[in-house]
């Protein structure tokens, strides 16, 4: 399972249908993203493709001794925009590629377009997300959830982004997701009605023991985001910027929020004599809200004296450094009790009433609210000591700490907003 490779291949064999020749490679603002991920500039110019073009461009020349290879997404506005390009095409013949599920009333409205028939294929190539490295993809989507329900946008973006991801993989997963997350358990039945939907899709080659897909949700670890490779030089240093001081004062919080004889107070009254600004403070309370014990389905830290801590805490932040430098993703214990068929099936339940035997060999975690890269440090690692384990990482976006505190923000976690999905419908020829 590697998903650089799977979107590579795509955009090989889109390069190679359309044979030899000089061509052009018309893309959108995602799909520009999803190759660029995957091939550089030299390495396509070497496949004959000389120009790299936007769909939404205004302003691109007709030249009629170039191919056009469309790469895009199936939304309505690339439709409108292909129907226009199609009726005054500036290239010889077009080779159009969707990278999800195009449906047959788009596939129809294209053919009328194209009076001057220069349309040599339409197809489905699953490159649907953002291959990171082998084992991290990514949905680039900032701000999936308004609260603790998905924005209705989002959610149908993301359950397009993972079937896709599934459909390049060739998996047809058993799926389990985490009870104490409402948008992880909606996000695995908008997957599972896909996959019943487009079942002729996902009809691949059984294997002894069924691939499984994973749903997760930030909130159920709001200290990995926070904790990144640069805390323990920041623990050891006295000149702590405003953003680090709330960050740490955010770690302290999660932690220790509800013990009796937590500091809490004081630690935001020495952030407002520090001259911290009302921004950063407020963060404090909105990351606690976001991912506090309230939130969380399981117990991130074991026990620890609170009195101690908060000692050495306010006596220049040192002694703390083990507790926070020494933190393993919780990702890490719940693959590893996945792996060892320990997770529990009350915390994480099946969707439907299946259940596997055995213990699982590929496996696609998917994060909503993001992942992180010490996450994915975690799948590679388990991955390479883990012999006939496949781990896969994926969330909405892959987060540093300022693009996690965006998504705590962006959550505001007051309005609330009824689900929907829309689910793709069906189409012309597939890969």
């Amino acid at each position: 399972m590697n998903v650089v490779f799977a979107v590579k291949q795509y955009v090989s064999k889109m390069i190679e249908d359309s044979g030899p020749g000089m061509k052009v490679l018309l893309m959108d603002k995602e799909t520009t993203g999803i190759v660029s991920m995957v091939y550089t500039q030299s390495e396509i110019l070497q496949k004959e493709v000389y120009l790299f073009e936007r769909i939404d461009s205004q302003n691109r020349e007709i030249m009629k001794h170039l191919k056009a290879i469309c790469f895009l997404r199936p939304t309505k506005e690339n439709v409108d925009y292909l129907i226009q390009e199609l009726r005054r095409p500036k290239y010889s013949i077009y080779f159009i590629y969707f990278s999800n599920v195009i449906s047959k009333s788009d596939v129809k409205s294209l053919a009328e377009a194209d009076e001057q028939e220069v349309v040599a294929e339409v197809q489905e190539f699953y490159g649907d997300y953002i291959a990171v490295n082998p084992h991290l993809f990514s949905l680039n989507i900032l701000g999936c959830c308004q609260g603790r329900n998905w924005d209705p946008a989002q959610l149908s973006r993301t359950t397009q982004g993972l079937t896709a991801l599934l459909l390049s993989l060739k998996k047809c997963p058993m799926i389990r997701y985490q009870l104490s997350s409402e948008a992880a358990k909606r996000l695995a039945e908008c997957v599972k009605q896909v996959i019943t939907k487009e079942y002729e899709l996902f009809e691949f080659r059984r294997t002894e023991v069924p691939p499984l897909l994973l749903i997760l949700d930030r909130c159920d670890d709001a200290i990995t985001p926070l904790l990144n490779q640069n805390v323990k030089r920041l623990l050891q240093n006295p000149k702590v910027t405003e953003f680090d001081a709330a960050r740490l004062v955010m770690l302290y919080a999660l932690h220790y929020e509800r013990h009796s004889s937590n500091s809490l107070p004081g630690l935001m009254m020495d952030l407002r004599n520090k001259g911290v600004s009302e921004k950063y403070r407020k963060l404090v309370s909105a990351v606690v809200e976001y991912g506090g014990k309230r939130v969380r389905g399981s117990d991130l830290f074991s026990p620890k004296d609170a009195v101690a801590i908060t000692k050495q805490f306010l006596k220049g932040l040192k002694g703390v450094e083990n507790v926070y430098t020494q933190h393993q993703p919780f990702l890490h214990e719940t693959l590893d009790h996945l792996i060892k068929g320990k997770l529990k099936e009350n915390v994480y339940p099946y969707l439907g009433p299946s259940t596997l035997r055995d213990r699982p060999q590929d496996i696609i975690v998917f994060i909503i609210g993001g992942a992180t890269y010490e996450e994915a440090l975690t799948v590679y690692n388990l991955n390479r000591t883990t012999p006939g384990v496949r781990i896969v990482l994926g969330g909405t976006t892959v987060h540093n700490t300022k693009s996690f505190l965006e998504e705590v923000l962006a959550s505001g976690l007051h309005s609330r907003s009824r689900e929907s999905s829309q689910v793709p419908s069906r189409s012309a020829s597939r890969r």
